[in-house]
């Protein structure tokens, strides 16, 4: 039987002033477009901190990042194909994360949208790439 690999990946879940999450909508690469959380891979000689920090200011331009906190993690629902390395799966840890309050976001050519949602949202715009009981997990505080 073979073995699948797994790439790391770090997100954030940013809440404002009123509660609301962050979401980002990510533009047509790998998959369709979708929404998504802010974040990325955790690349060599980075701590998920230090990840979680540079994928935020590359993603929505905000290089103030504090209060960072481990949430959950979960086996996403997308699957990467590489030629040399064959079908690749996507663990993802999720942080709570503070801003500054008023930071403007600034996206990257990455994403299309940004919006702030209710978490009771989440389940749903979130539904492409996260298995419902992670997103259902964010609910809890």
């Amino acid at each position: 039987m073979a073995h699948k690999l797994y790439q790391v990946g770090v997100k954030a879940l940013v809440t404002d002033s009123e509660g609301k999450i962050l979401l980002i909508k990510a533009a047509k690469g790998f998959h369709d477009a979708h929404w998504d959380l802010p974040g990325g891979r955790i690349e060599d000689n980075q701590t998920p901190e230090e990840a979680l920090k540079r994928e935020i200011e590359e993603e929505i331009g905000v290089k103030s990042v504090e209060n960072i906190t481990f949430h959950s993690g979960c086996i996403s629902n997308f699957e990467m194909h590489f030629d040399e390395l064959g079908t690749v799966g996507l663990v993802l840890m999720a942080y709570e994360v503070t801003i500054p309050e008023g930071a403007v976001v600034v996206l990257s050519d990455e994403h299309t949208d940004y919006e702030w949602v209710n978490r009771s949202e989440l389940t749903e715009r979130l539904k492409e790439k996260y298995p419902p009981e992670f997103t259902v997990g964010l609910l809890v505080r």
